[in-house]
């Protein structure tokens, strides 16, 4: 079963890296053997990470594009699918790269991040309340965000519940 864990995040040199506990890799004689896929929920994206071969381990790293701050780490991560030759977004794969916390682990990353750009570009279309109606509460960066506002699942630029088309309140 996959499990969505911790994860820090940095860019260095123009290289996204996320860094992840050492227990959340699998490494067999030496050697990391891993396969990883993207899907989007609403406006949360998921990196699901599959390490090893006869002992596995799955992990997800969630992104949230209703925080503001993981946004800008999805648009790190995006940035990256841009080709110089034409300038524009998934003319490659996107290239990444996962390292241990402890840095005894890292290796390169790279995979297609198609859905994500598409959505990140549908944003900048759209106003910032528009974002707050797709938090949730499942996910580590909405809660953090609603933590720090004091924000009890409302909107958090007019501090009213978000509104459905009929004009209901929706939970």
């Amino acid at each position: 079963m996959a499990k969505s864990v911790k994860y820090e995040f940095c860019v260095k040199d123009g290289v996204p890296i996320f860094l992840l506990n050492p227990r959340s890799i699998v490494v067999e004689h030496d050697i990391v053997t891993w396969n990883i896929r993207g899907y989007m929920i609403g406006f949360h994206y998921f990196l699901e990470l599959k390490t090893g071969e006869s002992i596995t381990k799955t992990v997800v790293l969630p992104l949230c594009l209703a925080n503001q701050a993981s946004r800008l780490n999805c648009m790190a991560l995006v940035r990256t699918t841009i080709d110089p030759a034409d300038g524009r977004f998934n003319s490659k794969l996107a290239e990444f790269i996962i390292a241990t916390t402890d840095g005894a682990l890292a290796f390169k990353v790279q995979c297609s991040l198609a859905a994500l750009s598409m959505c990140l570009v549908m944003l900048e279309l759209f106003p910032e309340s528009y974002l707050h109606c797709w938090k949730s509460r499942h996910c580590p960066f909405c809660e953090s965000q609603k933590r720090n506002n004091g924000d009890e699942g409302r909107n958090m630029e007019t501090g009213k519940a978000p509104h459905s088309r009929a004009g209901r309140e929706t939970l």
